[in-house]
């Protein structure tokens, strides 16, 4: 009789989103215009304005985004101007 139950798969995207490297980087110097479509783990240290759509995203606290975001987890340090839908949202105080 087995006493643990089997991971649901929300957990197991958690833990891979927290153990995958950063492949993509907005840098605080770039501002993007337009929409961002992107796989694996970004984070955005600079301005976005426009809708971004993919996997696991890190907002840094210098960074600013301006439109809607859909991923499938968020972590928040900067600000946001738009709506997030997702399945996992972390906002952190700065």
């Amino acid at each position: 009789m087995a006493m643990f139950s089997k991971k649901d798969s929300f957990e197991e995207e958690c833990e891979k989103a927290e153990k995958e490297v950063i492949s993509s980087i907005i840098d605080s110097r770039m501002t993007m215009k337009g929409e961002l479509i992107f796989e694996g783990k970004a984070r955005i240290d600079g301005t976005v304005e426009g809708n971004i759509n993919g996997e696991h995203l890190i907002l840094s606290e210098g960074g600013m985004i301006q439109g809607d975001i859909q991923v499938s987890t968020f972590v928040c340090h900067g600000t946001l101007e738009g709506n997030v839908k997702a399945r996992m949202v972390t906002a952190r105080k700065s």
